[in-house]
């Protein structure tokens, strides 16, 4: 059963957990640029490569990340997503010290 614009059932988890990933990145991290710079679509999935630059608020260290989300639609809803993007210099930023 569908609701909304995210199905009930997501592939990694209810979808409160995919409002409140993008929800909890939001509290952390204060975004100078999100840009998707280009839509690559096939079938069921629409892949975006997004360019971001943001500052982490408890270090007040800046990240730069190229990153590609994967969005996988079914029955017109979001079934699943995922994102890649460079984990260690996310890391960094928000090490402390």
């Amino acid at each position: 059963r569908a609701r909304g614009p995210v199905h009930d059932r997501v592939g990694w988890g209810r979808r409160n957990s995919v409002l409140g990933w993008f929800g909890g990145r939001a509290s952390t991290l204060d975004f100078t640029t999100f840009e998707p710079r280009e839509f690559i679509a096939q079938n069921d999935k629409v892949v975006s490569l997004v360019y971001a630059e943001a500052t982490v608020r408890d270090t007040g260290r800046a990240v730069v990340n190229h990153e590609a989300h994967v969005w996988t639609f079914r029955d017109g809803k979001l079934a699943r997503f995922q994102i890649y993007l460079d984990t260690a210099a996310a890391a960094a930023a928000y090490r402390v010290g």
